[in-house]
């Protein structure tokens, strides 16, 4: 049977196991390939683009590039401030904050090169994602009078508000209003999705006053964040008097990103029409190849809405426009599988181990729990063989969703089997999807297996952390003993 098979393949290609990579996929997605379509705005375009090329596939931040760097300047060659400054950008979007900050510091330490305010304020963010907030409270108090201004105080805000220290961030903006330099939207935008994310409606709403008042002008940003605030109340009637107030204003060019709020908005409301016609208005707005969030946010959208020809367009456009990297294969398969759709998922499964991507073993995973969940096990089996030839020992998660599906099947004694395989095979600190545990054992209480047999793994399952020893307890007690074998 294909199930003793994976058993024995599994065994034999944990010498040879190629582990996904430990990495965000956006962390390194950037490639070199993409480097060179970029414009860096740099009178030596060419000479720039190739030191980026350099520093682009180092992808792990624990790797410094300033030997690369440095190498650079020992080869005779130079580098404007501009051009860093943008690789400085560049690495910031991708989320390689450690490198960007390490060609922040070389600028000054190795290059001498003066520092702007922006500058500064580029470095503060990045020392308080890379070192924490403590040390970019120091790098601030450090900073001379001129390059302490409405950029790096802004920095500083915008930190405070990431880390959710709500009297921090408001004491900070209280001295940029006595230094009469509270007169960027910026920072009024930052302060209000801080108190969005706190639920504060009360200073949430103060502060849209404020900025009312005090004639500064909101942006896309700021509308964004009023349709948010409407939208966790599913408030469809103030969202509405923001998106015509947004229209009026001929200085604000809304972007995909605020008609996708809308239309979501709209989806949970049951105003599928409206939604569709926000999320056309989103989809017109997608310019940049920066943009690839967008379809990742409409394909879930119309899926959301059984939208399924919609989807599969975003999903086209997205490919034509841009490289498409595991989450939006993850995205895509997992919208397929909650239609149901399992032909067209498993083509682009196909499509996705074709483009020899880091193997990510959820996407895999997604078409496992699906066919385990509908009791098409012998899929499931197949596609685990197939994780273990291509990554090894595959995800506990995988097994888990096995043995859920061995149980549809009455199939207790090879559930038991797999789930003990899940837990034995897990790295230290797995912690499976609580749903799919608790359908398991869910399960199990309706089967006739011996009760020693569930102690055991119940033992097994808190010996190894997978569940709080309390969780098990309480499931011991709530078995139903006339139901099991003792």
């Amino acid at each position: 049977m294909i199930f003793s098979r994976l058993v024995r393949v599994a065994a034999t290609s944990l010498s040879s196991t190629v582990a996904p990579s430990v990495y965000s996929p956006r962390n390194v997605s950037f490639s070199s390939a993409a480097a060179r379509n970029r414009n860096f705005n740099s009178p030596t375009n060419r000479s720039g683009n190739e030191l980026y090329r350099r520093i682009s596939p180092v992808g792990d931040p624990r790797v410094s590039i300033v030997p690369i760097l440095d190498s650079w300047i020992e080869e005779g060659r130079s580098v404007a401030k501009h051009q860093l400054v943008s690789y400085i950008k560049e690495l910031r979007y991708y989320g390689r904050h450690y490198h960007a900050l390490e060609i922040s510091k070389w600028m000054t330490d190795k290059r001498h090169l003066d520092l702007t305010s922006r500058d500064a304020a580029m470095r503060l963010d990045l020392i308080a994602r890379v070192n924490g907030i403590k040390q970019a409270e120091q790098y601030f108090d450090g900073l001379s009078g001129q390059l302490k201004g409405i950029n790096t105080y802004g920095a500083l805000v915008n930190c405070y508000c990431r880390a959710q220290s709500v009297e921090k961030a408001e004491e900070i903006m209280q001295k940029m209003r006595d230094l009469g330099i509270a007169n960027s939207i910026l920072t009024y935008n930052t302060m209000l999705g801080l108190y969005h994310r706190v639920e504060n409606k009360e200073k949430f709403d103060a502060l849209v006053k404020e900025i009312d008042d005090s004639g500064i002008s909101f942006d896309a940003m700021t509308y964004n964040i009023l349709i948010s605030s409407y939208g966790a109340v599913l408030d469809v009637n103030g969202m509405e008097k923001i998106l015509i107030r947004m229209k009026s204003n001929p200085d604000v060019n809304p972007d995909w990103a605020v008609y996708n709020n809308a239309a979501t908005i709209y989806r949970k409301s049951g105003m599928k029409k409206k939604a569709i016609e926000m999320l056309e208005k989103a989809e017109g707005l997608i310019t940049k190849k920066k943009d690839i969030q967008a379809y990742y946010y409409l394909i879930t959208n119309y899926a959301a809405m059984g939208e399924k020809s919609r989807f599969l367009g975003v999903w086209e456009l997205f490919k034509k426009n841009g490289k498409v990297l595991n989450k939006g294969y993850m995205d895509v398969i997992s919208s397929l599988l909650k239609l149901e759709d399992f032909e067209t998922a498993e083509k682009i499964f196909d499509e996705w181990e074709s483009q020899n991507l880091s193997y990510d073993v959820r996407i895999p995973n997604v078409l496992i729990g699906a066919y385990s969940r509908s009791a098409l096990m012998e899929k499931a089996e197949t596609m685990v063989e197939r994780v273990i030839k291509k990554a090894g020992e595959p995800h506990a998660n995988s097994w888990l969703n096995l043995a859920i599906g061995y149980l549809k099947l009455g199939q207790t004694e090879k559930a038991m089997e797999t789930m003990k395989r899940a837990v034995n095979g897990s790295k230290s600190g797995w912690r499976p999807d609580p749903r799919a545990l608790e359908d398991f054992l869910e399960q199990l209480k309706e089967t006739g297996v011996c009760l020693e047999e569930v102690k055991e793994l119940i033992q097994l399952l808190t010996d190894t952390n997978v569940v709080p020893v309390t969780v098990g307890d309480r499931f011991l007690m709530n078995l139903p003993l006339n139901g099991v074998n003792a």
